[in-house]
């Protein structure tokens, strides 16, 4: 990664399927406000491009909800024209009109000011636009384009920007998008199996994402919940490769590895980095604390996987358990929530996804509510650490509306001062996430229940055949394997005695929350329970 530049991928997209998953976020916003939003007519023939759409998308999102969040009356219309075209390339330009306050010419010059040099004066001016409009500027700079803006005040602004991008076809686009991990090297991967990892994350449902994806690589994954029990994890076995989360309470990323290092059975071993903050800054100060390498998040299994083959040393592969990947299971709608997204961060494994899904409405329904308390409480650490992991959830999730509110949030907390505006703000900010946060977690939970019904009731077990199904189960929880879900939903459906179904019922759930290591210990006296 260059010095101050942000990651990027090129990869063929379809710019209508991009603007869809743009406008399907906005739309809802507009309708809050009775703003009329206006698509752009797009010319069938500059429809397949190579880039990088996430960061595209996450430009769009954030100069038209800046021109939502300042518009009270009328529309908001964006358009696209094509520049130039080569056999090669095409320039596109993006505009994004609003009818909202404007600004006097002192402002723009002020804007584009900070856009440079960070200049906090438009921060608390305008209430947490200037962090998601210096990043889009860099973004744009690294798609060989530029920005400019066009304003009066009382009438309205005009954002434009223009990106160059390759020029691909519907058969690319395609191929790609049905095999998303091809870039892989799957040989590689295969010689990696049974290597042991530590994985150091201080949230559950970042654990599950990348204890599957781990798992599914047939990797031998240990878990830690923060620094101080990783560091203990250290002295009590021999890891491979600890993958380790950089923003944690108590003992951060940092601070851990510093630690680490001054074990000699520690010495040299590769240190990933996970974290959300993919500023150059940010990797070198990975880089200063002793880690090898670094990974953004949300996790992209490619990625990931790549990282891994880098650091990791060949090893004849061993045999473990595949978890297989049930593709009939269908995904519904769900308010808020771009699937398709949250597909890319589990490597298309619907299984998974919705497992996550279930796991963050649990876990997540009330975090609004505490992100308040502390707030009212003035324990900013706390409300920073919880609105940065929130966002990088609804990331994951591919809830983007709730990501692109909880980025302005953190925007707005950032400015530091206790000014009446920015007080508003955050209020208003903290009122509108929350209102997103419940109707997400509504839809997820009335649409996908956690505990799903048995699909059909299977034979009655023998004893023998319970105390054998129990042992693969305790074996299948040992080694973190994720079918351990359906080994016990095969038990459950031949089990008659109410009193060991109620145990496994409790066993279920910690499997539903992947406490893998609390549910092997609950199963152990089962081994021997007196199944009448």
């Amino acid at each position: 990664m260059e010095s101050g530049k942000l990651h990027l991928d090129t990869l063929p997209f379809l710019l209508e399927e991009m603007l869809d998953q743009v406008f399907s976020t906005m739309e809802e916003l507009c309708r809050r406000k009775n703003l009329k939003l206006i698509h752009p007519s797009i010319h069938q023939g500059m429809h397949a491009v190579v880039g990088d759409p996430q960061r595209l998308r996450q430009i769009l999102i954030n100069l038209i909800g800046n021109a939502i969040k300042f518009t009270e009356h009328g529309q908001i219309e964006v358009t696209l024209t094509e520049l130039k075209r080569t056999p090669e390339h095409t320039t596109l330009e993006f505009s994004i009109i609003d009818t909202g306050i404007g600004m006097n010419e002192a402002q723009q010059t002020r804007l584009f000011k900070a856009f440079s040099q960070g200049d906090s004066s438009v921060t608390r001016t305008y209430g947490g636009t200037g962090l998601g409009l210096v990043i889009s500027k860099q973004l744009i700079e690294q798609m060989d384009g530029t920005i400019r803006v066009d304003s009066q005040e009382q009438v309205g602004s005009c954002f434009s920007f223009t990106v160059r991008l390759g020029i691909s076809d519907l058969e690319t686009v395609r191929k790609y998008q049905d095999h998303p991990r091809k870039e892989v090297n799957s040989r590689q991967l295969q010689n990696l199996q049974g290597a042991h990892l530590l994985l150091v994350e201080d949230n559950e449902v970042n654990r599950i994402v990348a204890i599957e994806l781990l798992t599914q690589a047939q990797l031998s994954v240990d878990t830690a919940e923060n620094g101080e029990v990783a560091l203990l994890k250290l002295k009590q076995n021999a890891y491979d490769c600890v993958l380790m989360d950089v923003q944690m309470p108590k003992m951060d990323g940092y601070e851990t590895t510093r630690n680490l290092r001054k074990l000699p059975e520690c010495a040299d071993l590769p240190v990933i980095a996970m974290t959300a903050n993919v500023m150059s800054v940010d990797r070198q100060k990975c880089q200063q604390a002793g880690m090898n390498d670094f990974i953004g998040k949300p996790i992209l299994p490619e990625i990931l996987y790549s990282v891994l083959i880098k650091w990791i040393k060949p090893r004849h592969p061993q045999h473990m358990h595949h978890a297989q990947t049930f593709e009939s299971i269908d995904i519904p709608f769900m308010y808020g929530i771009d699937s398709a997204v949250g597909l890319e961060h589990t490597a298309g494994d619907k299984r998974i996804y919705r497992k996550i899904l279930q796991k963050f409405a649990e876990n997540h329904a009330d975090s609004m509510n505490e992100i308040t308390q502390a707030l009212a409480d003035q324990n900013s650490p706390v409300v920073n650490q919880q609105v940065h992991t929130l966002k990088g959830l609804a990331g994951s999730l591919g809830a983007l509306s709730l990501q692109n509110n909880l980025q302005r949030l953190e925007e707005s907390l950032a400015q530091n001062n206790s000014n009446t505006q920015n007080t508003q703000t955050i209020a208003r900010l903290i009122a509108t996430t929350t209102q997103e946060l419940h109707r997400v977690i509504n839809s997820i939970q009335s649409t996908l229940p956690l505990i799903e019904p048995v699909a059909e009731l299977k034979p009655r077990l023998s004893l023998s055949d319970i105390k054998q199904e129990l042992q693969v189960l305790l074996t299948k929880l040992q080694a973190f394997d994720s079918d351990a879900d359906q080994q016990l939903d095969l038990i459950l459906g031949g089990v008659e005695d109410q009193s060991l179904m109620n145990e496994l019922l409790l066993i279920r759930k910690q499997i539903a929350n992947y406490q893998f290591v609390d549910a092997a210990q609950s199963l152990m006296p089962l081994l021997d329970f007196p199944i009448r």
